[in-house]
């Protein structure tokens, strides 16, 4: 980088933006002279542009090389990432890594900036352990993102346990997400961000819920509740799932989709795992490492009829053998 123009997060993902840009247009057929000499000039304006260029003709390379039924699931899985996650974190779950100019992505940090601004957070596959003023201790999952201000806790990402304080706290820790408030009392408890909803999971105690626009109640022990802002909904995730595994390090499923288990397994390492249609819906009951996603892998292929194939580092599919 020369003259630091790109040196910023949201520069950067213009850039990457503009990128994905000039290739839907050129994979659309209609591209026309004019436009190749567009992307001619736009490629030389800028080192930190054609490296980004690079980077993606290189990903675009691995996907053409694959065979056609490998290609056909790769491109369906990307499609489906760009529309859930947003083109600029699809693109960096695939690897983006160290294409100069100053764009050190990494596939681990897919928010940069908002990690940069958060009191903690960690990345994927990490964990972390704090604890507050008024006794109360969290723990974060992977990918997450917290913000803490005195004895309000702040979830804008991921996954945290909290654990209250064992004495009368003169302020005792309330925990804030996108769908609402949660007030425990004396209560172990985890909240995850899924986007649309909250869900929280009592392991012990009581938490007051007071959704953003319906009406406050209570969980219990051995509730799950998902919490939207306007509403309510009591799931029954402990009948497949212990959510408080992670904790130790495992996931413990019962009974569980095979494409909801590998759903879980996928949080804890970068890239993206694709189960077809056909196997899916296998049912599985177990204890897997999270340290080690390759090895749970491989510990479903060995008790399923499914074959695991890694396409690429950042892809790996799951299909009914």
């Amino acid at each position: 980088m020369t003259d630091g123009t790109h040196d910023t997060p949201a520069a950067n993902d213009a850039i990457i933006d503009e990128a994905t840009g000039w290739l839907v247009r050129l994979r659309s057929g209609s591209v026309k002279g004019s436009d190749l000499e567009a992307l001619a000039r736009w490629r030389t304006s800028d080192p930190a542009r054609e490296a980004v260029w690079q980077r993606l003709m290189a990903i675009e390379g691995d996907f053409e090389g694959l065979a056609p039924g490998d290609r056909a699931i790769a491109t369906a899985t990307l499609d489906r990432a760009h529309q859930r996650l947003g083109r600029r974190r699809a693109l960096k779950t695939l690897g983006w890594a160290a294409i100069g100019g100053g764009l050190a992505w990494g596939g681990a940090h897919t928010h940069m900036a908002r990690r940069l601004w958060a009191d903690h957070s960690t990345a994927v596959g990490e964990k972390a352990r704090i604890d507050l003023p008024d006794g109360a201790q969290i723990r974060l999952n992977t990918d997450t993102i917290l913000d803490v201000n005195r004895s309000v806790v702040h979830l804008r990402r991921g996954e945290i346990h909290v654990t209250t304080a064992s004495g009368a706290a003169p302020q005792p820790v309330t925990v804030e997400t996108a769908h609402g408030a949660f007030a425990p009392a004396r209560a172990r408890f985890l909240l995850r961000d899924l986007g649309t909803a909250t869900r929280l999971s009592v392991l012990d105690g009581s938490v007051v819920m007071r959704p953003t626009g319906s009406a406050t109640r209570t969980a219990h022990t051995s509730q799950s509740w998902l919490v939207s802002e306007r509403r309510l909904t009591l799931d029954p995730l402990f009948d497949r799932l212990d959510p408080g595994a992670w904790l130790e390090g495992l996931l413990v499923v019962k009974r569980m989709r095979l494409g909801d288990v590998v759903a879980e397994l996928a949080r804890y390492r970068v890239g993206l795992i694709h189960v077809t249609d056909d196997a899916a819906g296998l049912a599985v009951s177990g204890v897997y490492r999270l340290d080690s996603i390759d090895d749970a892998l491989s510990a479903l292929e060995a008790s399923l009829p499914v074959s695991v194939t890694a396409i690429t580092p950042y892809l790996t599919i799951i299909r009914a053998a």
